[in-house]
């Protein structure tokens, strides 16, 4: 058997056995719609909005994954940001007051998943929240927004799988676009990449290389317009066989458990709940090449992070993005697997080679 820690999800088999509270049947209890992706739900609800609504423009902060907006800006609609981001220390709802019209929509993040809601004080601008990095956080399910999406394939073992709802019962757009070829090209693509890291991961006659391939494949096609599309059948059946309570409690327990291993201070990034599950393990480091030293000392010990996300254009949000690291501590792992990441960092802490780079970074919940 062969281990490795973190990148994209392996398919885990045994998801359907696992009794537990399934995502959409006990948790979300409401109506919803299910995409492709959280970008095409997204795509889908401001295309219904230009279209029937009279929107004109849409405020992102100006921290989140500018993929996702340039996806956007096919649209004929003005993108404006506004000033957020993980290190904002207290959320500023004053400066939409210029935003406030019937117009306007306002784009809003939980930042790994555990921040404090964010209330805006406005009265005809529409609000979407983005619940990506937590879908069944507090905040997610009290939701007084109008709108909620959330991209289910960053925290669930799921090729793929977008949601949209609205809090407010709103009347939810019809799901644009229909290449089902296409979309199930990139469905089936990323699932037999799964598949195939599963059996390279139990020692199967599979090459890294060969589930590299495809996983890259299929991420490239998700920037395509014609991704907008139902999420084929097999999509949702896997979503609701996911046992969320099952990922919730061995999160919870990892992280606890990885918290007592490591020898170093943990501090909160600003506006965390400590009573919410992030989406991992962060790291923040003193400088990006601290930083980037690391990641490689890390992956050549088959811990493979995340940089969520590169290439901010604010100089505040490049800081942010070039300390970061995200360690996946979700229930691809046991006690035993956090331990090893657990040795992994302590022995980096104590390397004469690295020490003074640790001393500078700080670890967050």
């Amino acid at each position: 058997m062969i281990k490795e820690y973190g990148s994209d999800f392996h398919y885990l088999a045994e998801c359907p056995e696992i009794k537990g509270k399934k995502f959409l049947e006990d948790y979300l209890g409401k109506d919803y719609q299910l995409h492709f992706s959280g970008r095409t739900a997204l795509y889908s609800l401001i295309k219904n909005g230009i279209e029937n609504l009279g929107w004109k423009r849409i405020c992102f902060p100006e921290y989140f994954c500018h993929g996702v907006i340039d996806y956007i800006r096919r649209l004929d609609i003005d993108v404006l940001y506004y000033n957020d981001g993980p290190y904002v220390a207290e959320f500023d709802s004053s400066q939409f007051a210029a935003f406030d019209t019937a117009d306007t929509a306002i784009f809003i993040v939980n930042y790994f998943g555990c921040q404090k809601t964010k209330v805006l004080n406005v009265e005809k601008a529409v609000v979407i929240e983005d619940h990506t990095h937590n879908p069944v956080s507090a905040w997610a399910l009290r939701s007084s927004a109008d709108f909620c999406i959330a991209s289910l394939r960053k925290t669930m073992p799921i090729p793929a799988g977008g949601l949209l709802w609205s809090p407010k019962r709103k009347q939810l757009p019809v799901n644009v676009g229909d290449e089902r070829s296409f979309v199930n090209s990139c469905f089936f693509m990323n699932l037999s990449a799964m598949v195939l890291k599963a059996e390279y991961l139990n020692g199967g006659n599979v090459a890294k290389q060969d589930f590299r391939d495809l996983f890259i494949e299929s991420e490239s096609m998700y920037s395509d317009i014609r991704i907008q599309g139902p999420l084929p059948e097999f999509g949702f059946r896997m979503i609701n066989y996911v046992p969320v309570n099952s990922l919730i409690e061995t999160k919870t327990r990892n992280l606890k458990l990885l918290q007592e291993l490591i020898d170093v201070d943990f501090e909160t990034v600003q506006g965390y709940q400590i009573d919410e599950v992030p989406l991992g393990l962060i790291i923040l480091n003193e400088s990006k090449e601290i930083r980037d030293r690391l990641r490689a000392y890390l992956a050549a010990r088959n811990i493979y992070t995340a940089v969520l996300w590169p290439n901010q254009p604010t100089a505040q949000g490049r800081d942010f993005s070039d300390s970061m690291l995200l360690l996946h501590v979700d229930i691809r792992y046991d006690a035993n697997d956090i331990a090893y990441m657990a040795k992994t960092l302590q022995h980096w802490a104590q390397s004469d080679l690295f020490k003074s780079e640790i001393q500078n970074a700080t670890i967050s919940l």
